[in-house]
């Protein structure tokens, strides 16, 4: 296990100029990173602290509009191993650029979702046409205007779980492909950086492939498609206390997505049916012999709420108690080979789109048909000449220091030490500090833990360190610290 490298160090850290990380591309079904064309994986979380329930935009808040928060979060979020964060809920409204710019600079990619839980917010699964209005398309551009410039903004979700029953599956896949064309047209239109964008699927088997080839082809075999996915998410909770990948279901998922033209991970995993969680899955959605088709996942959730997926229990901005969970997948995530998953396979970046057509969709179920929604009145001029939305940019010198008077535990009641690094260089991996686990960073206690956390709800539904220890810590942290001047 690794050591994390300040324990015994002030948490401040010395703000640095802004930089970049990567931007993250697409070549056929990988994501791959712009300078180097490695392959990424995502190694993330899902980060909605409230719920959905929690957003007001009433209140002048988000999930990344305070920077100290943003700080503190971020900091669990790099001691765990996680390089990506997907947000569900945002405020057009409000500038975001400190805490983009924390993220950007622990090496944390995001990926957001552009729809509210607000009216006007979203696609209404039971009546699209109507909600498909210039109401809703201002505000899904703001969001883009809000965040494109952003390096470590890898991917927008135009949508989220819409074709999920039986009076979806007919009247919502065309509103995907007409939201993701304006999405796409309004970047083009702009001009700079397009941002990739897909649709965050839930795990419905009976149309889970069909699913795929609608939002994947190519109306006319157009190779610029502006309505065409760039990348597909699963919400999959299929792996219940499995012991591998047939139990699990996998096996089921990797046929499926196999023959993807375009890159697929799981945008929310981490069934709690059975508690505490294991995470065995991990070993198999980074596994290129089981899984080579999947480019990682985000596990939900970051916050604890009353559906008990917590990773970490957030009593106010200062109190943390960090759940045996987050040690789990922490741990599982230490164990993965990211230098060995960046190669990229020259097969599978070579994939292209298939040509929509009827025949593609073989189950009956969903729409076959790809004529997409005109869209509304008004909404040309919108792409054309833009909706004076914020424009997100990085902050230069962004404060890096932890916020003082954090009280952060594990479940067990010992004391954790939170510590932010400034990233020196761009990485293509993102941020993996180490194995999170109750003894290692803390400033006393030791052991595994309380209970697990959890419920039978599914969603779809170390050591302590010696003085000794702590003053070699302290030279080579020092050490560390000077070598970034």
């Amino acid at each position: 296990m690794r050591s994390v490298i300040s324990t015994g160090l002030s948490a401040a850290l010395l703000a640095t100029s802004a930089y970049g990380l990567d931007a993250i591309g697409i070549s056929g079904q990988d994501f791959v990173v712009g300078t180097t064309n490695d392959r990424f994986h995502i190694i993330g979380m899902d980060y909605q602290p409230g719920g959905s329930s929690g957003y007001d935009p009433g209140s002048n808040k988000d999930p990344l509009s305070d920077a100290d928060i943003c700080r503190r979060d971020a900091a669990v979020m790099q001691m765990a191993g996680s390089n990506t964060l997907r947000v569900y809920n945002l405020n057009p409204d409000l500038n975001h650029d400190e805490c983009a710019s924390i993220y950007n600079a622990a090496g944390i990619y995001m990926v957001l979702d552009v729809n509210s839980p607000l009216p006007n917010g979203s696609i209404d699964e039971d009546n699209p046409g109507n909600s498909y209005n210039p109401v809703y398309l201002n505000r899904t551009f703001a969001i883009v205007d809000n965040f494109r410039n952003y390096p470590n903004t890898l991917a927008f979700f135009s949508a989220n779980e819409l074709i999920h029953k039986d009076t979806s599956f007919k009247q919502d896949p065309p509103y995907i492909r007409a939201v993701t064309r304006d999405l796409h047209q309004y970047m083009r239109a702009r001009g700079g950086r397009v941002v990739p964008v897909g649709y965050s699927a839930a795990d419905v088997r009976e149309v889970l492939a069909d699913t795929l080839s609608y939002v994947s082809c190519s109306i006319q075999g157009e190779a610029n498609d502006e309505s065409k996915s760039d990348f597909i998410g699963v919400n999959g909770y299929s792996w219940c206390g499995a012991t591998d990948w047939h139990t699990g279901q996998y096996d089921q998922l990797a046929s499926i997505f196999g023959s993807s033209s375009i890159p697929v991970f799981f945008s929310e995993y981490g069934c709690n049916q059975v508690t505490p969680r294991s995470f065995n899955e991990v070993g198999t959605i980074y596994n290129p012999q089981q899984m080579p088709m999947f480019s990682g996942g985000l596990v939900y959730q970051y916050s604890e709420d009353v559906n008990n997926y917590g990773l970490v229990n957030i009593t106010d901005d200062k109190t943390l108690a960090l759940l045996d969970d987050l040690s789990t997948i922490s741990s599982k995530w230490a164990g993965i080979d990211q230098k060995s998953l960046a190669t990229s396979n020259s097969t599978a970046t070579g994939l292209k789109a298939p040509t929509c057509s009827s025949s593609l969709i073989t189950g009956g179920k969903i729409s076959n048909t790809f004529k997409l929604p005109a869209q509304p009145s008004g909404v040309s001029d919108m792409i054309k000449n833009g909706v004076n939305g914020i424009q997100g940019k990085l902050v230069d010198n962004v404060n890096m220091t932890l916020p003082s008077g954090l009280s952060v535990k594990w479940a067990n009641g010992s004391d954790v030490q939170l510590t932010l690094t400034q990233k020196s260089t761009s990485n293509s991996l993102g941020a993996t500090t180490g194995n999170l686990a109750p003894g290692a960073g803390s400033s006393s206690g030791s052991g595994s833990g309380g209970s697990g956390s959890g419920s039978s709800t599914s969603k779809a539904a170390g050591e302590r360190i010696t003085p000794a220890a702590q003053a070699g810590l302290f030279v080579a942290g020092l050490t560390y610290l000077l070598s970034m001047l």
